[in-house]
């Protein structure tokens, strides 16, 4: 499994612009940058892009950290609507699924 930050900045930007101009498409993407059998990697790549811009693809030093209200209006709003976890995400800024994941254990 590769460690957090493998990628590095303009990797990222490059890989997600050139499928957001329909360059190329994800799968010839993530062969190249070899994530081929994870492109949930890479679609996160493109919906942090989506939320935050370039911004959302540099790789940071720490995970970022949540307060307990958020996580449950997140988790209240993905029960009663119908959004998936990955809608949800965008939706509060979180920047991945596992954060509201919690709510199944």
């Amino acid at each position: 499994m590769r460690k957090k930050g493998v990628y590095d900045f303009d990797i990222k930007l490059k890989s997600v612009e050139e499928y957001l101009n329909n360059i190329k498409t994800t799968k010839q993407i993530c062969c190249e940058i070899g994530v081929n059998k994870k492109k949930k990697v890479f679609l996160n790549w493109v919906r942090k892009y989506k939320v935050e811009g370039a911004k959302g693809l540099i790789i940071k030093d720490s995970n970022k950290k949540y307060s307990t209200e958020l996580k449950i209006k997140a988790v209240e709003d993905y029960f009663n609507s119908t959004l998936s976890q990955f809608e949800i995400c965008s939706k509060y800024y979180i920047c991945s699924h596992i954060v509201i994941a919690f709510v199944y254990k």
